[in-house]
């Protein structure tokens, strides 16, 4: 039907007309400017929060490299390329199942 066809492809009387005045397109900018100053300075703060994050990080990373390497100087640790070097006199006893450890450790204990 025509006339149905005709009302679909119309914008409604009551909807609001487009604002083409230059002053209007000024005012949306300067608020689109001021919104995007506002993200990019929250941006630059996040930023510099997290460069600070990661600075404490590597100090941290570096303070306890020096004490792993103070340690194994000491023959506290052995010097080991793994993740987690085991301490010096509390090795696993690998034939030693893990509940006659830690009987021993108790009677340790209780000896003391």
């Amino acid at each position: 039907d025509r006339a149905t066809i005709a009302k679909s492809f119309t914008l409604p009387r009551d909807s609001a007309p487009r604002v083409t005045s230059p002053a209007a397109k000024d005012g949306s900018m300067q608020q689109t400017i001021n919104e995007l100053t506002a993200f990019c300075t929250s941006l630059q703060r996040q930023h510099s929060e997290l460069l600070a994050k990661f600075q404490a990080q590597e100090v941290e990373i570096n303070r306890l490299k020096e004490r792993v390497k103070l340690l194994e100087d000491k023959g506290v640790i052995r010097d080991k390329s793994g993740d987690d070097a085991p301490i010096k006199g509390r090795s696993n006893n690998e034939g030693e199942a893990p509940a006659e450890r830690i009987s021993n450790d108790s009677e340790e204990l209780q000896g003391s």
